[in-house]
């Protein structure tokens, strides 16, 4: 998925637990990343500055089996969501 100048991909998607989100930026900037449950609870947030170029973010592992939606937001609100299945 690419927006805003991000493009973001969860890897393996689904997955038995262990994934990681995969970034491209085209400039750095400083974005927050949150990952919540089908009732909208948020369940892991990780916040900090992305240097352009490709990053990697290990998303959290021992999830029960479900949906879940990574968010990743930048400063002004601006953001995108990605539906995570884990199995």
């Amino acid at each position: 998925m690419e927006k805003l100048g991000i493009q973001a991909l969860i890897v393996p998607n689904p997955s038995a637990g262990d994934a990681a989100l995969w970034l491209a930026l085209i400039q750095s900037q400083r974005l927050e990343i949150n990952v919540s449950d089908a009732l909208g609870r948020v369940l892991y947030s990780k916040a900090g500055l992305f240097q352009a170029g490709e990053a990697v973010v290990e998303l959290p592992e021992g999830l029960v089996a479900g949906v879940y939606w990574v968010r990743v937001v930048d400063v002004y609100g601006n953001g995108l969501v990605i539906r995570w299945l884990v199995m």
